[in-house]
This record gives C-alpha cells, structure tokens and sequence, in this order.
C-alpha cells in the first residue's frame, strides 16, 4: 500500500489506500494541479470543481481494477476527502 496523508496524529494510517489524488493550487500557473500517488498527472484546470471531476474520473477507472483510492483536494488548510472508493 502506498503513503498517503490521511494518517492519525500517531502515524497510523486510518485507511488502507492503494492510490491517494490531489487536487492542489499551483500558483505559478494559477491552476489546479491533479497528482496521483504524489506524481503530476499533467492535468490542470483554472477550476477547482472541474479539476475535483478530472480527478475523480481517474480514480474511478482505477478503482474499476480493484483498488482502494482517494480524492483528496485542500480547502482553508485543511485537507478533505472529495472521493473514495
């Protein structure tokens, strides 16, 4: 299972996940950038909501293969789950 942010203040994971997507801000490019397991998808959109439904679509064709996957975006520092298989 692969690293990903959704860890308890022990360093326990609370979930088991396979593959974790970002949706961050990149203000160099005043974009929404899409990561999947921590690595630039290439994908990006000046729309956080548009970026949210790329990134989902992706996991969801990944969770069609049997794996256990997230959507995460950040929303006033804080970390949310927008998608999960």
């Amino acid at each position: 299972m692969l690293d990903h942010p959704d860890r308890r203040k022990n360093g326990a994971r609370r979930h088991d996940i396979d593959i974790a997507y970002q949706v961050l801000w990149n203000e160099r490019q005043r974009a929404f950038d899409i990561q999947r397991a921590g690595v630039a998808t290439g994908n990006s959109s000046k729309d956080k909501g548009t970026a949210i439904g790329m990134a989902i679509r992706n996991a969801q064709d990944d969770a069609k293969e049997g794996r256990k996957v997230v959507v995460y975006s950040r929303r006033d520092g804080k970390q949310n789950v927008e998608w999960s298989s």
